[in-house]
């Protein structure tokens, strides 16, 4: 449950800090699912890019570098590393 709270406390106080008092159902602490809908486009890039920076790591493990032994088939080469 802290790690439900820890992604949607941040989109529930943006939402708050976004629509104003009369025409949200958010409270702090609570989302209302529907207020999403009623904020403008660009406010839901940038909940999307947040939850995209903040979450998905966490729950995406980066790929571990390796390099394929290709010595015995000299043309073939897969190199795969990790993005920063």
């Amino acid at each position: 449950m802290r790690r439900y709270n820890a992604v949607i406390g941040p989109v529930t106080q943006y939402i708050v800090e976004v629509l104003p008092e009369g025409a949200r159902d958010t409270k702090p602490g609570e989302l209302a699912y529907e207020d999403l809908e009623k904020i403008a486009p660009e406010d839901i890039m940038r909940v999307c890019e947040w939850l995209t920076d903040k979450v998905r790591p966490p729950l995406c493990p980066p790929i571990m570098p390796f390099v394929l032994d290709t010595s015995a088939v000299p043309y073939l080469t897969i190199q795969v590393q990790a993005s920063p």
